[in-house]
């Protein structure tokens, strides 16, 4: 199993890079029993494609843009998770059906906050979205370099999922940081928001169409049947009785016994 994660791991590198200088698109990987990784690519203009290296000194080319990303819906993941983006583009993460983050993490070390070390690290804090809700909350943040920066959601298991994204980063780092999240045993929540504005938007200004039955949403669970109270006066073969209905039997009794005596 390691040795076909390994391999998985290595053709995710190549189908990356072919996203490098590309339009909008997906590709689909698995990786080992961890579940599919879904890349997608957010480039909105052609990049410098320099034998495959791009982010730290290729970052999009055309001026700052602006980028949503969606965080969450059918599955824990980021849609677009890889883009480049020009110094002064705006991210505004909108979080779909779930909880989740968008936290800035380390390098060498998946789903752990970069916080740890630099407190002014990026970090949303959970923001939640349940259905029938008719706001959506969101996350906006400015690139103020061209530096790789790694991104992933500090919710439950979500990282070790697959939840990361990258900004500015090469094919090869992006494809690094998903395998150490993949193997990650942990995942640990930031500290305190910061890096960025939290907000909302209607739920018409959504990029996204939140998941229901119709549109593949799991069905919520069925509600637990309603137990009815016992009757303690009907005793163990009861009579089916009310209380009141038991009481103003006795009382007609002991008016009977009365009457008789």
């Amino acid at each position: 199993m390691k040795h076909t994660n390994r391999m998985l791991l290595a053709m995710c590198g190549s189908l990356l890079a072919g996203l490098a200088s590309a339009e909008t698109r997906s590709v689909t990987i698995k990786v080992g029993n961890q579940g599919q990784a879904e890349v997608v690519s957010g480039n909105q203009s052609s990049t410098t494609n320099g034998g495959g290296r791009q982010g730290n000194n290729n970052a999009a080319a055309g001026g700052p843009q602006e980028f949503i990303i969606m965080s969450g819906g059918g599955a824990d993941m980021y849609a677009p998770n890889f883009i480049n983006a020009a110094v002064g583009s705006k991210v505004t993460v909108q979080f779909n059906t779930g909880n989740h983050t968008i936290t800035e993490g380390f390098a060498e070390e998946a789903c752990k906050p970069l916080q740890a070390k630099d407190p002014k690290a990026l970090h949303s804090g959970h923001i939640p979205f349940a259905l029938g809700q008719n706001t959506v909350g969101t996350f906006t943040f400015s690139v103020n370099d061209t530096q790789c920066r790694y991104y992933y959601c500090a919710t439950g298991p979500h990282c070790m999922r697959a939840q990361v994204m990258t900004i500015n980063c090469s094919p090869e780092e992006f494809t690094k940081y998903l395998k150490l999240a993949t193997a990650s045993k942990e995942n640990i929540d930031g500290n305190t928001v910061q890096g960025g504005v939290v907000g909302s938007i209607s739920l018409e200004e959504a990029t996204f169409v939140p998941l229901t039955a119709e549109n593949g949403a799991k069905p919520p669970p069925a509600p637990e049947p309603e137990k009815k109270a016992e009757n303690p006066a009907a005793g163990g073969g009861g009579s089916g009785k009310g209380e009141e209905e038991e009481e103003e039997e006795e009382e007609k009794e002991k008016e009977k016994e009365a009457g008789g005596g």
